[in-house]
């Protein structure tokens, strides 16, 4: 039987269309194998949807105006260019597969699945009251695929915090600077080990930024050392913050916290990463982390330090410490061209060069506050914390009894003493008050860490020997670190500088 036949291919997301995917090529390849087969004529299409759902629409019209493809194939059926439609699968229609082929009935056009091989008739003999067992096959093909579907997500939620809670193993991707062991790249339940090649550069990344150099000057040290980034071929100052937030480097795994949902108006996948801690799973991983708890608060807290005045400039010694004397405002550094040390110039950011504002050179400014800090520096400097040991912390024996907790909770729900509601409701009463926990731990973990931090910038201040050449000569990001560790901000007038400590 000689069939004019058109080819349909489709794809849900952009991702699966990109190229160097094989899904949509593999779709036509066996819709054109098929039909060729059976001696059939390409006489229209291919059409193919390029990362488009069409699980979304309830009305055949509203899906034809939106997808573009669906559109044209109609059309051409509607013009009787081709006999018969090939698809690969009969779920490349997902909800609308059974319109479709009632909308293609109309038109004395008919549809064929290589996954559901019925054979054809004759085209003029073709009529919808004659393939209602086509028509009832494709229907259970529709139910099949939605409850696939839905099994397939509900066992993901169900299941994968379960891999981070009781294996330790992270969710889906490892962590950039980490990889399987060398021949367990297929084992699932492998647990990662740092890239020797990658780690190093992942460590130099936390150094760099703790020393108080910007996420510019960051990704420039990658891009020297030819240092490839997770996906895209660019480092992205981002992508640098994105990794060292990642609480995974300190022995952290965790399922849920960032989603992928649909915009509607463009159909595009966007990730939000906005999501509350308690709707986040986590636990003590497996691997080998490239630095404890207390450096990933550090981390934290100097990336939320620079939230306010980040720009992705590089620091000097008083970037976001310097207010006028005046009217309280910031002030900014001005460098009014190459021609001398004292054409860089601090002015006041709301008045500028107003008559009693500040308008003092950057080089007479290092004298005045390494004057002023030499008179604050060998007495004992008020508000700034001395180390001391650490009190005993009860966190880990709370967490593991609500853990244990939530473990009996769930063997009891499965041995059938508790019912799902009241089973529901009280296991999110128990991650509600492990979120707690392991919230006020970390403030508490943050303070500390902050208060040994101007320890210790207070021991190196104090035992450096001429203040003033240091502030001059020392790499001006690191000096900026060390002061802010010690300095609230300092007020700078015609009349005195004032320096206010934390």
């Amino acid at each position: 039987m000689n069939l004019r036949f058109a080819r349909w291919a489709a794809v849900s997301t952009h991702e699966q269309a990109r190229p160097g995917k094989f899904s949509i090529p593999n779709q036509l390849e066996a819709t054109l194998e098929a039909a060729t087969r059976r001696g059939w004529v390409e006489s229209a299409g291919p059409f193919v949807v390029e990362g488009q759902s069409r699980e979304t629409y309830i009305d055949l019209s509203e899906a034809e105006q939106e997808i573009l493809p669906l559109r044209e194939m109609l059309q051409a059926a509607r013009l009787r260019q081709f006999d018969i439609l090939v698809m690969s699968e009969t779920d490349r229609m997902r909800s609308l597969i059974i319109s479709v082929f009632r909308r293609l009935a109309s038109y004395q056009v008919q549809l064929y699945a290589v996954n559901l091989p019925i054979d054809p008739v004759p085209p003029e003999e073709y009529s919808i009251y004659k393939a209602d067992h086509v028509l009832m096959m494709l229907t259970m093909s529709q139910m099949t695929s939605s409850l696939e579907i839905s099994r397939t997500r509900r066992k993901w939620f169900e299941n994968m915090p379960k891999r981070i809670t009781e294996l330790g193993l992270p969710a889906t991707s490892i962590a950039y600077g980490y990889r399987k062991p060398p021949g367990s790249q297929l084992d699932r339940k492998a647990v990662p080990e740092p890239d020797p090649l990658l780690s190093p550069h992942v460590m130099a990344m936390k150094d760099l930024l703790l020393s108080g150099h910007s996420t510019r000057q960051i990704v420039a040290y990658l891009e020297e050392n030819h240092v490839k980034p997770p996906k895209s071929t660019k480092w992205y100052a981002q992508t640098v913050r994105d990794i060292l937030r990642n609480p995974f480097y300190a022995g952290i795994v965790r399922f849920g916290a960032s989603r992928v949902v649909v915009d509607p108006r463009t159909d595009r996948k966007k990730r939000n990463r906005s999501i509350a801690p308690d709707q986040i799973d986590q636990a003590q991983g497996r691997h080998t982390p490239l630095w404890d708890m207390a450096t990933h608060h550090l981390i934290l807290a100097e990336l939320k330090r620079r939230t306010k005045q980040y720009r992705g400039r590089a620091n000097n010694q008083f970037t976001g410490l310097l207010r006028c004397g005046i009217c309280g405002d910031v002030l900014w550094r001005q460098g009014n061209g190459p021609r001398g040390p004292h054409r860089m110039i601090w002015r006041c950011s709301r008045n500028g060069s107003a008559i009693g504002h500040v308008n003092i050179p950057h080089v007479v400014l290092l004298d005045k506050i390494a004057a002023k800090l030499e008179a604050l520096v060998p007495g004992d400097s008020p508000g700034v914390a001395t180390e001391t040991a650490a009190p005993r912390d009860t966190t880990a024996q709370q967490l593991e009894a609500l853990y244990t907790q939530l473990t009996r909770l769930e063997d009891a729900y499965l041995a059938g003493h508790w019912d799902l509601d009241r089973y529901a409701a009280r296991k999110e009463e128990i991650k509600a008050e492990i979120a707690d926990v392991q919230k006020k731990q970390a403030n508490k973990e943050l303070d500390a860490a902050a208060r040994r931090q101007q320890a210790r910038a207070l021991q190196e201040l104090t035992s450096i020997q001429d203040l003033p050449t240091w502030l001059k000569t020392s790499d001006p990001a690191e000096v900026n670190q060390r002061l802010h560790f010690l300095i609230e901000h300092i007020t700078v007038s015609e009349e005195k500088i004032e320096i206010k400590l934390k």
